[in-house]
């Protein structure tokens, strides 16, 4: 009885967990595809002109949600007791479909709503109906984590709570534009460090002081105020305290707090070295991959080390962390490799491609290097994978011709993407150009399949069903399961709708041949074919 009531609690636990990164991503596919200052002019002199000010409002909802998690922390173990009771914990499948119906519409609407071509009259219509999808999107991801009920009592108990939330949220906005203009001296000083660094490099820098212009060369930028770093000093600042708060039984107090100054210089740190990095990338080597990829690129790149070496060292030094020899020896004796395996590849792919595309321009010419790491990580763990007892099955080539067939059908061919992909090839010898395409053949086929299918197909599957991770062997079929896993995998993929297809396909071929390796083949043919297809019609826009 026990040992069923933890599995419950585990897998309602999970199913929370992908249900938070469900609205992660459908958040950050708003985010990243849409910017409200890009809005009409016209659009500013309507009764929705409020619009262009939505980068604010999502500031003040992300601090008031943030204060209000630290507000209730005391009484979140009660909170989520009555979350995780029979009567609040079922699955509910219609209003997860229904939600993601609604967000399905929400982008569609967003699309049209900020559309600079769009008449006024036509806006104004559509953005009332944008509005209402937009208060349904978030009712009915909450609704689909548990009934109206729970969420009416949780209100009523925590009524002031909410309200001094919003309030909080308020006034940090309204700090944050007022000590905008106190930013200055933290400019002065970014700017400075940047152009003694960037000495080392060359010994005569364009340096422009009143100006804050900075560079080598015939390439230079201009170091904002926007540039000295503030933005990731906030992060690091909520993600320390986050960290601490979560796990502050495991620190040593006041010793941990020296994490703020640690994390505040080191990203501070990394944002000067990100400013030499550009102008050294757009003086000695390109330009055009410094502005177009690099940039982009490099504040999370920054981002993620200085949080990735502040958790390395809160936990290695035991001036900050309290230390359990008899744990630690516990855990090393006990650790199941099989979950880091399915893992890791993924990991490594997505940090290669995080990685190349933010030193390329447009066409990813690192792309090899993708191969090369996912390839390594593969080779390191593959007697753990023990793909020799595996068989070739025909239903799965079957199958990855399906899934060929319906991306054919719904994901068009972009003629200028095509075309700028071919102009970038004819660029270079046909020698390298040749060498080239092989490796992105080789991670289509090959590099690609394996990392994903891993992960979503044999340690996600196994997680949301509350298995112990395999390769092999019967998974209880849920449709919490086959549909989460095919979400989470189109929105992987640019193509959300036919990615989303993809995984439902690859799926139900591993809930029907009890193995992981069909789905792998089927998606590696499906790859395969897509890439034969492209390179002999010239769609190159569909890789």
């Amino acid at each position: 009885m026990i040992s069923s009531l933890s599995a419950s609690y585990t897998s309602h636990l999970f199913r929370l967990s992908l249900l938070c990164l469900l609205i992660f991503l459908e958040l950050m596919t708003i985010s990243l595809n849409f910017d409200a200052i890009t809005l009409h002019k016209n659009h500013q002199q309507t009764w929705f002109g409020f619009i262009t000010y939505a980068g604010q409002f999502a500031k003040i909802i992300v601090v008031a949600a943030t204060a209000l998690l630290l507000a209730i922390w005391p009484r979140l173990s009660s909170h989520y007791a009555q979350l995780a009771s029979h009567e609040n914990s079922q699955f509910r499948p219609a209003m997860v479909l229904s939600q993601l119906a609604l967000f399905f519409l929400f982008y569609q609407a967003t699309a049209l709503v900020f559309n600079p071509q769009a008449s006024v009259a036509l806006s104004s219509l559509l953005v009332a109906g944008w509005l209402f999808l937009l208060l349904l999107v978030p009712i009915f991801w909450l609704l689909s984590i548990a009934p109206l009920a729970y969420w009416t009592n949780f209100i009523r108990s925590e009524k002031q709570t909410i309200l001094l939330s919003g309030v909080v949220g308020v006034a940090a906005w309204s700090s944050a534009q007022y000590s905008a203009e106190l930013w200055g001296p933290l400019s002065e000083l970014t700017f400075q460090f940047s152009h003694w660094m960037l000495g080392f490099i060359y010994p005569d820098v364009v340096v422009v002081p009143e100006k804050k212009v900075l560079g080598a060369y015939d390439f230079v930028v201009n170091i904002a105020p926007a540039c000295s770093g503030y933005e990731g000093i906030g992060l690091v600042v909520i993600f320390i305290s986050f960290y601490l708060s979560i796990f502050r039984a495991d620190f040593r107090f006041p010793h941990a707090l020296l994490l703020y100054p640690i994390g505040i210089v080191a990203i501070w740190v990394f944002n000067s070295v990100r400013i030499v990095a550009l102008i050294s990338i757009g003086a000695s080597f390109s330009p055009d991959i410094a502005v177009g990829g690099f940039h982009s690129q490099a504040g999370w790149i920054s981002f993620i080390l200085t949080v990735v070496g502040i958790l390395v060292l809160a936990h290695k030094s035991s001036f900050f962390c309290y230390k359990d020899k008899t744990k630690k020896i516990k855990t090393k004796t006990s650790v199941d490799a099989l979950p880091v395996a399915t893992l890791a590849p993924l990991v490594v792919l997505l940090s290669a491609t995080l990685l190349t595309t933010s030193l390329s321009s447009g066409f990813d010419w690192l792309y090899p290097l993708r191969v090369f790491m996912v390839g390594v990580t593969l080779i390191y763990f593959w007697s753990t994978y023990s793909f020799a007892n595996f068989r070739l099955n025909w239903q799965a080539i079957f199958a990855g011709l399906a899934v060929f067939l319906i991306w054919l059908a719904l994901v068009p061919d972009n003629a200028e993407n095509s075309a700028s992909f071919q102009a970038s090839l004819s660029l270079i010898e046909s020698k390298e150009a040749i060498f080239w395409m092989c490796f992105r053949v080789i991670g289509a086929v090959l590099t690609v399949p394996i990392a994903e299918e891993l992960a979503f197909r044999a340690y996600l599957l196994c997680k949301i069903s509350s298995q112990k991770v395999s390769l092999r062997g019967e998974i209880p079929f849920t449709w919490l399961g086959l549909l989460l896993t095919s979400i989470l995998f189109g929105a992987l993929h640019g193509a959300w709708i036919a990615g989303t297809l993809a995984g439902l396909v690859y799926g139900l071929l591993r809930y029907r041949n009890r193995n992981v390796w069909d789905a792998i083949v089927a998606h590696a043919s499906t790859n395969l074919m897509l890439s034969i297809y492209i390179i002999s019609t010239g769609h190159w826009s569909l890789w």
